[in-house]
């Protein structure tokens, strides 16, 4: 069980891959954080879900993304997430999970400052919990 003090309100998980989003899905219930969970299967779906939030509905978000899926992917989504409103941006903050091992990959997640970490694929409970100490630290 993590130490919670401060934790987000949703989780986001962004991923085409339904095996792995229910493996994630547990480990994060499992490690007891409150937050709502909510699924998508590409980043446009995501990006949907986001952009149709009535803005003061914006809670202290975490979005676990997958770079690699299919109609829209993570790289498609962090282009159109960097150029929403500050007042929405703010309110999310983007852990990179893919099971990219591309040096390629790594150096352009860094060219986005939105994104706070990269893990490797499969979400452990140490990741699970780096990314909630950070998650702590950027709100």
């Amino acid at each position: 069980m993590l130490d919670i003090r401060f934790f987000p309100d949703e989780i986001l998980l962004v991923d085409d891959d339904g095996i792995l989003n229910l493996v994630h899905k547990t480990i994060i219930q499992r490690a007891g954080l409150p937050s709502s969970l909510q699924c998508f299967e590409n980043g446009k779906a995501a990006l949907d879900y986001i952009q149709h939030k009535q803005s003061g509905l914006f809670q202290k978000s975490l979005i676990f993304l997958d770079l690699y899926m299919p109609q829209c992917t993570g790289w498609e989504f962090l282009r159109v997430f960097k150029d929403l409103p500050p007042e929405i941006k703010s309110t999310f903050m983007v852990v990179v999970l893919s099971s990219s091992v591309r040096l390629q990959d790594r150096e352009l997640v860094d060219s986005f400052e939105e994104v706070k970490l990269f893990i490797e694929k499969p979400l452990r409970k140490k990741d699970l919990e780096q990314a909630i100490d950070l998650f702590q630290a950027f709100f």
